[in-house]
């Protein structure tokens, strides 16, 4: 078979529903935090753990991950990647005053079950560590 012939076909783009920000609700956000979110501490310049939040979703619901954000007030990329055949786009939030100011408060006694003792530890830590975040950035 001669390859030279093979184009890449991008995925169709389905019909994208609008989502307005007011029809978006907190306790929506935190149902698909709930199924697809990731409270995370990673380990930045081999020196210091820093707190991040992943939300991540199949490509074709971007469109909820870009409401999400607009609800929020985040700013950060919505990035999108492949993995094993599968595409994904993923918001992640390492900012600490985004974290602290929005998310937390977002999601303050909204989520259940495992969530919500992931959530509770990682933001106990987040504030246990929040004096150490503000002291190195000076330093």
């Amino acid at each position: 078979m001669d390859t030279s012939t093979l184009t890449s076909t991008p995925f169709p783009t389905p019909e994208v529903p609008s989502i307005k920000k007011a029809e978006l609700t907190l306790d929506f956000i935190a149902g698909l935090i709930t199924g697809n979110g990731s409270f995370l501490w990673i380990l930045q310049n081999n020196t210091q753990e820093v707190p991040v939040f992943q939300l991540k979703m199949p490509t074709e619901d971007l469109y909820i991950l870009e409401a999400i954000k607009a609800k929020l007030g985040f700013k950060e990329k919505i990035h999108e990647y492949e993995h094993q055949g599968r595409r994904y786009v993923i918001l992640l939030i390492r900012k600490r005053s985004t974290i602290e100011n929005r998310l937390i408060p977002a999601l303050e006694e909204r989520l259940w079950g495992i969530k919500k003792e992931h959530f509770n530890a990682w933001k106990r830590r987040f504030f246990e560590n929040k004096f150490k975040f503000i002291y190195k950035q000076h330093i």
